[in-house]
Formats: C-alpha cells, sequence, structure tokens
C-alpha cells in the first residue's frame, strides 16, 4: 500500500491541549480557527462575506496541500487573538447582534470589538463599537453632567478605589493605542485619584 504521505494526501493533527469553543462550533463549518487553545468551526464564506482580510487569507493557496494542519478532520487556520475578543466577533457574525453586557469588563470588551472590527476590516462591528463607546464617554463637562447628574466619586475603600485606578488604566492604554481620543479625558479622570500611600502601600525602602 503507498504511504499517503508520498502520495501527497497527508493531513496531521497536533492539539492535545486545544479545546472546542463551547460557543462557536459549526458542526458543516469548513474551517477551524485556533485562538490560544479554543477552536471555533466556522465557514470560510461567512467570514468572507464580512472581511476582506479573511477573504484574501483563504483564497491563497497552501505552499503544499499535502501538509496541512486539521482539527477533527478540519483544515486550521491560527490567530494571535485572544479566545475571549475572537468568540465576541463570532457571536456577532453568527448570533446576529452581540450585546455586550455592561459590566465591569465591557469597556474591555467593546474595545476589543474596535480593536478586531479593524484588524480584520469588519467595519460595522468597528463603527457599532465606537458610537458606543462615544455615548458612554462625554468630551465635554456637560456632557458629563447630562449623563452623570449629581454624580460624586467615592469608594467603599482604597482597595476599591486602586483596583479602579488599575481598571482604568487598562482602558486608557487601550483607548490610547486605538487613537479612540475621546475616550482620553474621561478615562484618565480614574488614575488621578490615588494618594501616594495607596500607590505605594506600606512598603518601605527595605521592601
Amino acid at each position: 500500500m503507498d504511504d499517503p504521505a508520498q502520495a501527497g494526501e497527508a493531513r496531521f493533527e497536533t492539539h492535545p491541549s486545544i479545546t472546542r469553543s463551547e460557543r462557536i462550533w459549526m458542526d458543516d463549518g469548513n474551517i477551524v480557527i485556533i485562538a490560544e487553545k479554543t477552536a471555533f468551526r466556522v465557514h470560510k464564506s461567512i467570514l468572507s462575506l464580512h472581511s476582506e482580510v479573511f477573504k484574501d487569507i483563504f483564497e491563497l493557496e497552501h505552499p503544499s496541500d499535502s501538509l496541512e494542519e486539521t482539527f477533527e478532520g478540519c483544515p486550521t487556520l491560527h490567530i494571535s487573538d485572544a479566545a475571549s475578543d475572537f468568540t465576541l466577533i463570532l457571536e456577532i457574525l453568527y448570533i446576529g447582534g452581540k450585546s455586550v453586557a455592561p459590566n465591569k469588563r465591557f469597556v474591555l470588551e467593546l474595545l476589543a470589538m474596535v480593536a478586531l472590527g479593524r484588524k480584520y476590516q469588519i467595519t460595522h462591528i468597528e463603527e457599532s463599537a465606537v458610537q458606543t463607546l462615544k455615548s458612554r464617554y462625554p468630551v465635554t463637562l456637560e456632557c458629563w453632567e447630562s449623563l452623570h447628574p449629581g454624580r460624586t466619586t467615592t469608594f467603599r475603600n482604597s482597595q476599591e478605589k486602586v483596583k479602579t485606578c488599575i481598571h482604568s488604566m487598562r482602558i486608557y492604554t487601550a483607548a490610547q493605542a486605538l487613537d479612540l481620543k475621546f475616550m482620553l479625558p474621561t478615562s484618565s479622570h480614574f488614575i488621578f485619584v490615588l494618594t501616594p500611600k495607596e500607590v505605594f502601600g506600606t512598603r518601605t525602602s527595605r521592601g
């Protein structure tokens, strides 16, 4: 019997620690996208319809059809994005309008949608996320006061204050990297509320 590898038909599977996505796994999909340790089985046609980047990727010929990695018998494509971020994008494309819950990660998820929307040229995802962010990050004092009438910045304790500051720094850094200048004034508000004691704690020069 001929060796399949010599016949140019061999495929290999090397994914001992990769698991299926619990949210996005289409049994009739024809490509498995792998982000971190999560596998998403989807359709090339759906991704190509929404993303010129994926369309170009899928139209490129494989350098060697005899050496193609598969996952559960389906061709794979590895991407460098966080699995949780890519899940957001696929939920929008497949479920039809992901509603990001207003929890602590709400803004970070919207920023991830902006970043991946730009990266893969999925314009409607990027624009929708930007519009939502604009509604929450006013650029004038008047807009802030209309959105938060009578609001004062209070914290239950120093630990909550520090956590809020760190979270705001993550938002500020991400917004700056994405050139979302309208977010910077509001997101910087909670960064500069810490006293030196809260920044350094009780540490001494001796550690």
